[in-house]
């Protein structure tokens, strides 16, 4: 496929108390998508994507303003995560024998990587190419209670199949977990729509990981055969919602990681979403064994955001190891040692 130009430039939006400088990068594809990445957080503030008819739109929920994000970002609008993201029970784990207590955050658990995750770090940096920006952040050993000093580079690049990949490489100097993702909450009829009416999705996961009613792993990895998790065929989102399943209900929505099989594909897409109305379609690609789809169940209406929104406004797929590895053996493991080099990639590729 013969690349589309690529446009690249970088804004000075605002000196913030603490001499922080708060930056957008922009890479824009002609007649393509155009993503506006923040230095702090890592955020994914602006994804602009034509439609059916080449007509574009912001499908990105978010932060009205960039600088809202610095004030507060509690549900995590288009963030980086890590050093672990999703959940540790009771903030509490253990690595080669050794016992390790974490910084809670969602009392008595840890979310998202603590109050010093990536979604808080400033990220410096800049682009790497005429397709590519490149960020680097550090985690020092012992901040928030995660062992090992933590070297961490994160490379966003629009690809000549019309995506948006990024790339995770960490290095630590003593053995620690990592679980890192992105948090965008999407909806490709446009972030102002509202609801995920008119939203279809397929996946190939086989398995999801149940739950309690903190979203803490039970062990358990049921089938989706016969229940509302199976969507290995195309199917509407929004009827299952409200689905009368126990997980759902729980909920109020999807909030669950879906397992990919364990031999699968490398190169063909694990999740595939379309809105019927716009055309819009993006496909997920990923070398991480599950996807966490969460619909917006708790999403607040507030007047900081780019649009009013609310409970199922948009979603997540959050590529992703399971809730809660080091505490379950039987799970992929988070385990990165010194001598390597964690990698991992997930990439957006709209169609």
């Amino acid at each position: 496929m013969t690349p589309r130009p690529i446009h690249t430039s970088t804004t000075h939006l605002a000196e913030l108390p603490g001499g922080q400088t708060l930056r957008a990068y922009t890479l824009e594809a002609e007649g393509g998508i155009k993503a506006v990445i923040l230095n702090y957080g890592g955020i994914l503030h602006e994804l602009w994507v034509p439609d059916q008819n080449g007509e574009p739109a912001d499908i990105l929920l978010g932060q009205k303003t960039p600088t809202l994000y610095v004030e507060e970002n509690d549900v995590y609008f288009g963030a980086l995560i890590g050093p672990f993201g999703n959940r540790i029970s009771r903030g509490c784990f253990s690595l080669d024998g050794v016992p390790y207590e974490v910084a809670v955050n969602a009392p008595p658990h840890q979310l998202h990587g603590g109050p010093n995750g990536f979604h808080t770090k400033w990220w410096t940096g800049g682009f790497a190419d005429d397709h590519s920006l490149r960020l680097r952040t550090s985690c020092p050993h012992g901040e928030d209670g995660f062992p090992g000093g933590r070297e961490v580079h994160v490379t966003f690049r629009l690809t000549p199949e019309g995506g948006l990949r990024y790339e995770f490489e960490v290095t630590t100097d003593r053995p620690t977990v990592l679980n890192l993702t992105a948090h965008p909450y999407f909806n490709l009829a446009g972030q102002a729509a509202g609801s995920l009416a008119g939203h279809t999705m397929q996946c190939i996961a086989d398995r999801y990981v149940e739950v309690d009613a903190a979203g803490i792993p039970t062990g358990n990895l049921p089938p989706v055969d016969g229940t509302p998790f199976d969507f290995r065929a195309d199917s509407p989102i929004a009827p299952r919602l409200n689905a009368d399943h126990p997980q759902i209900r729980q909920a109020n929505g999807f909030d669950h990681t879906l397992a990919f099989p364990e031999e699968r594909n490398p190169s063909a897409p694990v999740a595939r979403m379309r809105d019927n109305e716009s055309g819009r379609c993006m496909e997920i690609y990923t070398s991480e064994p599950g996807v966490q789809f969460y619909t917006g169940n708790t999403l607040p209406q507030t007047p900081r955001t780019k649009a009013p929104y609310g409970p199922h406004a948009g979603f997540c797929l959050e590529t992703q190891h399971f809730p809660d590895s080091p505490n379950h053996p039987a799970f992929p493991s988070t385990a990165v040692r010194p001598g390597e080099v964690f990698r991992t990639f997930t990439e957006l590729r709209f169609l």
